[in-house]
């Protein structure tokens, strides 16, 4: 035979690794309901997330931060605008983790802001620095609910700087 006619008998062997994240979430290997999350690791990740609440305050305050870092790197070079908007979006993501309501929403409000952010407009300066005293405020008068008296006002705050300012 010449070599292209040669027949060549491979052996093949197949390893299963064992998909140990799927294992982390409490599914069990070859269970036949696909999705499927063991309601004993739901309760056992909701803990988790119910004990890290204490430190809420502290990681909310390097947040903000951060943020207020990038908005100032971000003004002096337009970069940084995709920094300040991730930041914006993490605060909303830890925010909606612990349920307070007021500073997922401007933290939603300010990422999305940053979309259509110039830089350059001194009129979206004080839109985004808005965003980030209403953010402050209700860090440092712990208001979770979007709604009651102060937050009204922060969001009117932040409403009133959009209006005139877009």
């Amino acid at each position: 035979m010449s070599a292209p006619e040669q027949k060549r008998d491979f052996v093949v062997e197949m390893f299963h690794r064992i998909n140990r994240l799927r294992q982390k979430v409490g599914a069990r290997e070859g269970d036949s309901r696909p999705g499927f999350i063991d309601p004993g690791a739901i309760a056992r990740a909701e803990k988790i997330v119910e004990n890290k609440e204490v430190e809420f305050s502290h990681e909310m305050a390097s947040a903000l931060a951060r943020i207020n870092d990038a908005w100032a790197n971000t003004k002096i070079a337009p970069r940084f605008v995709q920094r300040l908007r991730s930041d914006a979006n993490n605060i909303k993501d830890l925010a909606d983790t612990y349920h307070y309501q007021l500073m997922a929403h401007f933290g939603e409000s300010l990422r999305d802001f940053c979309e259509k952010l110039d830089v350059n407009n001194k009129a979206h300066h004080v839109i985004v620095q808005a965003h980030i005293d209403a953010m402050l405020a209700a860090h440092n008068k712990n208001i979770r609910a979007y709604g009651g008296t102060q937050a009204q006002e922060l969001k009117d705050m932040v409403a009133k700087a959009i209006a005139q300012h877009s």
